[in-house]
């Protein structure tokens, strides 16, 4: 025992850093344990957060899409229309030009009156 005391009195320097050494891996040990499980979490919450983000991407893709089809709709609706209306003024163009050649040929005084009620104009007969 007196063997064991001389010891520790002539080495305890070198026993206590030796101590102090198995105390740090000790602690060493554990933080590198809570930052493998941090690392793990924060890795799992990134791929579920990276799923989220895809999952989101694929929905806004498809609703643009659906917009898209729909302003194509709408687009094609709307040329129907205006070519239809198109082809119905020419319609009415040739009817005005018909009886405008007509009024001319039959009543030109009454042609004169209506330009002048429709145009403003004044007629000046030379």
């Amino acid at each position: 025992m007196i063997y064991i005391l001389n010891f520790l009195k002539k080495h305890w320097k070198e026993l206590s850093l030796i101590t102090l050494l198995l105390v740090n891996c000790f602690f060493w040990q554990k933080d590198h344990k809570n930052l493998l499980k941090i690392i793990n979490e924060t890795e799992r919450i990134h791929q579920e957060e990276k799923t989220a983000l895809i999952e989101s991407y694929k929905n806004e893709a498809s609703r643009i899409s659906e917009v898209i089809k729909k302003y194509e709709k709408d687009m094609a609706i709307l040329q129907k229309e205006k070519n239809d209306f198109i082809i119905e003024l020419e319609k009415k163009k040739v009817v005005n030009e018909k009886e405008i050649v007509k009024m001319r040929r039959d009543d030109p005084q009454q042609l004169i009156i209506k330009i002048q009620t429709e145009f403003g104009f004044e007629y000046v007969d030379e």
